[in-house]
């Protein structure tokens, strides 16, 4: 339980901290979706298409009645292959967005560890030693930074 409320938490941060970087991210995530699903609908006419007697389906004649060309193997292929091409592209500027969002959120979550400790009184900077100081900085940083990192591979996967 207090593992999806830590999920809950840093999502929400996220959410607040970077909303566009969010939005861009899970709208790439649909349109790469929506390839997949519409290659996947292409795949079973190619396929009806390759098998020498196979006759197509009844939805796939219908949409091609309202086409100004009929559709072959040939464009068939070269609409399954563009689509493919597409969806990897989308795929990879996901992947550059999510790195992006990222390093922007290690990086606010730098800024605010600063100011926390800039902010904290001096009695308390005293009794703290520098090790534990430099190891929030750092190796807190970089475990908060994989957190990020599984929790949108979590959320758009």
């Amino acid at each position: 339980m207090r593992r999806w409320r830590l999920i809950k938490r840093l999502s929400r941060w996220l959410l607040t901290r970077t909303p566009k970087l969010m939005l861009q991210s899970f709208v790439v995530i649909l349109l790469a979706t929506l390839m997949e699903g519409v290659s996947i609908a292409l795949l079973l006419p190619l396929l009806a298409a390759l098998t020498p007697g196979q006759t197509q389906s009844r939805w796939f004649t219908e949409f091609t009645e309202f086409l100004p060309f009929r559709l072959e193997i040939g464009p068939l292929l070269l609409m399954f292959w563009w689509l493919l091409v597409a969806r990897q592209f989308l795929i990879f500027y996901r992947e550059q967005v999510q790195l992006r969002l990222r390093l922007l959120a290690t990086d606010l979550l730098r800024v605010e560890l600063f100011s926390a400790m800039l902010q904290a009184s001096w009695a308390f900077r005293v009794q703290q030693s520098q090790v534990a100081a430099a190891e929030q900085l750092t190796s807190a940083v970089n475990r908060f930074s994989m957190a990020v990192f599984h929790l949108l591979k979590f959320k758009t996967t």
